[in-house]
């Protein structure tokens, strides 16, 4: 008999991380390409780019105010534990002394 060989199967974003805690991490739906890590000094909570979130919005079709007021009142707006995912804004301007 021939050899068979595994067809390896590749991991998801999700599982990665997933691999890095102990504790289930809990992912905010639809926001998985806003994902950029993980903290690991509050429990190993989800982090996403803020501003990807609202853009993952837009792609979905909402408009760009839209987007902002259903993430915020939807997402930012919601406690769903200990896990709950981070949300942060990267400072995209120099910042004067």
């Amino acid at each position: 008999m021939g050899d068979k060989k595994k067809k390896k199967i590749k991991k998801s974003r999700r599982e990665k991380l997933q691999d890095l805690c102990d504790e289930e991490l809990l992912f905010a739906d639809g926001f998985d390409d806003a994902v950029i890590g993980i903290d690991m000094g509050s429990g190993c909570k989800v982090v996403y780019d803020y501003d990807d979130c609202i853009q993952c919005l837009i792609d979905e079709g909402l408009s760009e105010m839209d987007a902002y007021d259903t993430f915020h009142y939807n997402t930012l707006g919601s406690y769903v534990g200990e896990q709950t995912p981070l949300y942060i804004r990267y400072l995209k301007e120099e910042i004067d002394d």
